[in-house]
């Protein structure tokens, strides 16, 4: 199956859907997420965008999963609860603040709040290095692969240990499915264009838990310790050994955690 994708480039091109794409989709929802039969799944994206045709609708039809549709294009009044790692993070922190009464709960993993200061808006500069080198060809898949396995070699979870075998598969897949080099910098400057948001944070008023690794390099402990400090009542995890990614060990217990904390708050389909 082929589908036409702008990007984030703005230029039209065809990626390639294999079979086992719904197969991949279906085992990060269920082994990754803990997805089961009962469990509601809402994207914000519209179903012609990759992540919610295979993430959502396919893989959560085989998962058993109930799917809830819009048909408008979703914007912050069909968002009940949020959930963001990283850059998402600071986007769901945006959302929860200036549209309190229609977020329930709010989850910001490995993120920040934007404070300007030195040890908590930068990492070390060895992960920053990684982050920022050049990515090879994207058409060399190898190649693809290997720098990411080098760059999550970096600012991963140096506390947790990681199948090689399984960590190169998973890079050789995204490698696949396409890399665009200039992501990375556009994702810094939107990060940057952000600004400092600490004022903004005491504006959210949605139940709130703060996720952070204690061996993140890219975005220091200290940057969810002060996201959760200025969040009214925020409940602050941290977890240790983990750096800036998801390994799959810490899988199931980041996924029930999260969980834990959704279902703890009001139905949002029953919600004013």
């Amino acid at each position: 199956m082929e589908r036409v994708t702008a990007g984030t480039t703005g230029r039209p091109k065809a990626i390639v859907h294999l079979h086992h794409d719904v197969i991949d989709a279906d085992r990060h929802l269920t082994t990754n997420l803990g997805i089961q039969p009962g469990d509601r799944l809402f994207c914000t994206s519209k179903i012609f965008f990759a992540y919610a045709l295979g993430n959502v609708l396919l893989g959560g039809l085989r998962a058993g999963a109930t799917l809830i549709l819009n048909r408008g294009w979703p914007d912050a009044e069909h968002v009940a609860r949020v959930v963001g790692p990283s850059m998402g993070g600071m986007i769901a922190q945006v959302l929860a603040a200036r549209h309190p009464r229609r977020v329930i709960s709010l989850t910001s993993i490995m993120s920040s709040s934007g404070n300007p200061q030195r040890k908590l808006a930068f990492g070390t500069r060895r992960a920053l290095q990684a982050l920022l080198r050049p990515p090879p060809p994207p058409g060399d898949i190898q190649a693809v692969a290997e720098h990411l396995l080098r760059v999550f070699g970096v600012i991963g979870s140096p506390g947790i240990p990681q199948d090689p075998s399984a960590l190169r598969s998973h890079f050789e897949r995204v490698a696949r499915r396409g890399l665009y080099r200039e992501g990375t910098e556009r994702q810094l400057l939107a990060i940057l264009a952000s600004g400092d948001r600490r004022a903004m944070l005491g504006e959210v008023s949605a139940p709130t838990l703060v996720l952070h690794g204690s061996a993140d390099p890219l975005v220091p402990l200290a940057a969810g310790l002060d996201t959760a400090a200025h969040i009214p009542g925020a409940r602050m995890e941290v977890i240790m050994g983990m750096g800036h990614d998801f390994p799959d060990s810490l899988m199931p217990r980041l996924a029930n955690t999260i969980a834990v904390h959704c279902r703890a708050h009001a139905d949002p389909l029953h919600a004013e």
